[in-house]
């Protein structure tokens, strides 16, 4: 799994991205279930723990090509953080990616994001 994109920051993150939480923001990226060679159930945004979904089967035909598995080509995710949903300051955001099978999740490491 990776995060691609935070409001108009790129990956790498070298720095805390910042965004503006009274318009909202934007996570791009994609995710895949490497156990089960196959796209994710689901893929769900999570801020200081809380989850919220995402828009997950997107297509991204340079995970295909980086990991060389055909069958990881609907595996892009886009979550929207609507306006005032998370207040100013620092916050963390990883991804809960569900098994194919929705048998258990993994989710990834934090990423530190300042909202403004």
């Amino acid at each position: 799994a990776n995060i691609d994109q935070i409001g108009v920051a790129r990956s790498p993150f070298t720095t805390a991205p910042s965004v503006r939480g009274s318009s909202g923001f934007k996570v791009l990226g994609w995710a895949v279930d490497h156990a089960n060679n196959s796209t994710a159930a689901a893929v769900d945004l999570v801020i200081d723990q809380i989850a919220l979904p995402t828009f997950y089967g997107s297509d991204r035909p340079n995970v295909v090509q980086y990991l060389q598995r055909p069958a990881y080509f609907a595996s892009g995710f886009l979550a929207y953080v609507p306006p005032h949903a998370v207040a100013a300051g620092l916050h963390t955001i990883s991804l809960r990616v569900v098994s194919a099978n929705r048998s258990c999740y993994h989710q990834s490491a934090g990423i530190n994001v300042v909202v403004r």
